[in-house]
């Protein structure tokens, strides 16, 4: 397992891992200590009815997990381009005072070259 989770720290792109109710904390638990404060999603029930995704940073933790899950841990040299959602809402929500939503979605999409879907769901959560 040490070999694995190093060579995961030393991989150069997005990873991708799989894991089971069972041992999904503990997964995030060694993940925490072998990439520190990793930006991850984790997805559950993936390509299913009731498809479920997280965004977190690590450490977390799932209460009562259920199913399968798909871990998702952002490159970390992409990691430091992107800010916090905070901010993100903050950049949003002063956008949104001068121009149209969707512009101002769609300016912080390709600013920060993120997917349309997220950055309106991000909107549509923070309405002020």
């Amino acid at each position: 397992m040490k070999q694995q989770l190093e060579d995961i720290k030393n991989f150069d792109g997005t990873r991708i891992l799989y894991s089971s109710k069972y041992n999904i904390n503990k997964d995030l638990n060694n993940l925490f200590l072998t990439l520190g404060n990793a930006e991850i999603a984790i997805v559950s029930e993936i390509t299913k009815l009731h498809e479920n995704v997280i965004f977190a940073t690590l450490p977390f933790e799932l209460n009562e997990p259920k199913g399968e899950f798909v871990l998702v841990i952002k490159n970390a040299a992409k990691t430091s381009e992107i800010p916090a959602e905070k901010e993100i809402i903050a950049e949003l929500n002063k956008l949104t005072k001068t121009i149209d939503k969707n512009d101002a979605i769609k300016l912080i999409k390709d600013k920060y070259k993120l997917t349309k879907s997220y950055v309106y769901n991000l909107y549509e959560r923070n309405k002020k």
